[in-house]
């Protein structure tokens, strides 16, 4: 099984069909993904959703399927401490959380911003429909 770690750049594309909406949905079905995202995710996708819907879903229906990760203090110092200066303080959170899972985590993003930064942590980057 490969663990597959989501930003809310993904998921965001999970519930509103955009130009890699399908391509993402067809990565997702296949049986050897588990699909995990920091529980910053939901609050991110809910914000996100509420601007372009006129009846977002309710906050926690965006994240099933997905093993939510807690934000704990140490993910909060590694997030600070992460060299990349135009990295955005959610986004760091995304980048540390994932980087406390496995150095073999396909981290799923499209930011090119984040997905910079993933790479030069040695992060493998997946955008379907993108790559």
């Amino acid at each position: 099984m490969r663990v597959a770690y989501f930003d809310s750049s993904a998921i965001v594309k999970l519930e509103r069909l955009e130009r890699e909406s399908l391509a993402l949905i067809d990565y997702l079905d296949t049986d050897e993904i588990e699909a995990s995202t920091s529980i910053v995710a939901g609050i991110e996708v809910t914000r996100a959703l509420k601007r372009v819907r006129a009846t977002p879903p309710p906050a926690a229906e965006p994240m099933r399927g997905f093993f939510l990760l807690g934000l704990s203090a140490a993910i909060c110092v590694a997030a600070g401490n992460l060299e990349s200066p135009t990295l955005r303080s959610l986004d760091a959170i995304h980048l540390a959380t994932a980087l406390a899972i496995d150095d073999e985590v396909e981290f799923i993003t499209y930011d090119e911003r984040l997905a910079t930064a993933a790479r030069e942590h040695r992060l493998r980057v997946v955008q379907p429909g993108r790559n």
